[in-house]
């Protein structure tokens, strides 16, 4: 007698699986601290918030002694022939993970070298260390990335939009507040091609504008030895600008990933 062939049945999702299909996007504040009971999540977090809000009220309100601090070392570098390498390079380290600080950087460098050849050392340092940045996490970290999208749901759900959106997906997810380091490295992990990452990041670049005004900006300030009315009303412009246009990239990255993830999540319970 013939048995009849048994039924497979897809696992049930896991706790966190049902948690993730009741999320909504890829990044929510919200759902995060209602998630983080655990003190170290909240640690980071806090860490994190501490240190974005006290550099920002250092550069709001001592801005004028960091510029004459900065100064004497920066025209020094400014001088030399090839000087303008020395940001290049630190751009260049800067842009990968888990290094900090770039948009300070970018700062320094729009206060002593102006707006449009700092704006060329930012894109050039920052390009070349994101393609430094690719090149080394494809050659070396493709398994790795394979088993993080394995185990973390949204990392998952990136990666099918990067790799299901291309050119599209990769500079909406690179003008969003998801830091471009972190994309550089999922699309090196998840197999998307080098030319179209090289060309969002190249779209990407005037992202790094903003930055180099605010240098502008102070240093001009520090130079006339007052504010100047309308370069503040020009950048506070820009930087209103870039941020909302980080906010609608954010957004609609979220509202993809939303379609994306069950999907996502029901692979993941048939090959379990």
């Amino acid at each position: 007698m013939i048995s009849p062939p048994r039924i497979m049945r897809t696992p049930s999702p896991t706790p966190s699986e049902v948690v993730a299909l009741n999320q909504k996007g890829l990044i929510n504040v919200r759902t995060t601290f209602a998630r983080s009971s655990r003190g170290k999540k909240i640690c980071g977090y806090s860490h994190r918030l501490a240190i974005f809000l006290t550099i920002a009220i250092v550069l709001a309100v001592l801005h004028d002694k960091i510029v004459n601090w900065i100064q004497p070392t920066a025209n020094t570098i400014h001088g030399w022939k090839a000087g303008w390498l020395i940001p290049v390079g630190i751009l260049c380290v800067m842009s990968f993970p888990p290094f900090i600080g770039h948009e300070i950087i970018v700062i320094v460098v729009g206060i002593v070298w102006g707006l449009w050849i700092g704006f060329a050392i930012t894109a050039a340092g920052t390009l070349t260390g994101e393609i430094a940045n690719y090149f080394v996490f494809n050659t070396f970290c493709r398994a790795r990335g394979g088993r993080y999208e394995r185990t973390g749901i949204n990392y998952a759900c990136l990666a099918r939009l990067v790799r299901d959106g291309g050119l599209k997906v990769a500079v909406i997810a690179r003008y969003s507040f998801i830091p471009q380091h972190f994309t550089t490295v999922v699309f090196a992990t998840c197999g998307l091609k080098f030319w179209i990452f090289l060309l969002s990041a190249i779209i990407s670049l005037p992202r790094h504008f903003v930055t180099v005004v605010i240098g502008v900006t102070l240093g001009d300030e520090a130079k006339h030895g007052s504010n100047r009315t309308k370069e503040k009303i020009i950048t506070y412009v820009v930087l209103a600008v870039t941020i909302v246009v980080s906010i609608l990239a954010l957004r609609y990255i979220n509202k993809l990933a939303d379609g994306v993830r069950a999907d996502v999540i029901y692979q993941r319970r048939k090959h379990r």
